[in-house]
């Protein structure tokens, strides 16, 4: 009795399909490599943009604070409307509106890039450090 352990018939096809499957392999890691780069590159984006937006209206925060006492003031020495106070009130609950919106965007940015970046044990570190909190 003969057994043949290796067929050497096949060999040059498999050889083929294996370097095929070899370099589409690569293909793909290049691929996830350049989509992680690029997630990356964006979520970093978001985080600033959240960043920049947050700080931009704690600056409008305190104008409109500023504007609402200047209008009650005005309204009790009867120089303004109570419509105008209404207004200032208004004008003011967007911006904190706002303002809490922003805080929300830049923390889902920043989990979201720590996260991709393999890093998400380190979103306590950074709550813990940070310079603002808004609390109900």
């Amino acid at each position: 009795m003969r057994f043949s352990l290796w067929d050497r018939s096949d060999r040059p096809n498999r050889l083929r399909a294996a370097r095929a499957l070899e370099r589409r392999v690569g293909f793909l890691a290049d691929d996830i490599r350049r989509g992680l780069h690029t997630y990356v590159e964006k979520s970093h984006r978001e985080v600033l943009s959240a960043q920049e937006q947050f700080a931009s209206l704690s600056e409008t925060l305190v104008l409109a604070r500023e504007n609402l006492r200047v209008r009650q003031l005005a309204f009790q020495e009867g120089q303004a409307t109570s419509l105008e106070v209404v207004d200032a009130q208004l004008a003011l609950a967007r911006v904190e509106t706002e303002r809490v919106a922003a805080a929300h965007d830049f923390v889902i940015a920043l989990a979201s890039l720590l996260d991709v970046c393999g890093e998400p044990n380190r979103f306590a570190t950074y709550e813990a450090r940070a310079e603002a909190k808004i609390l109900p």
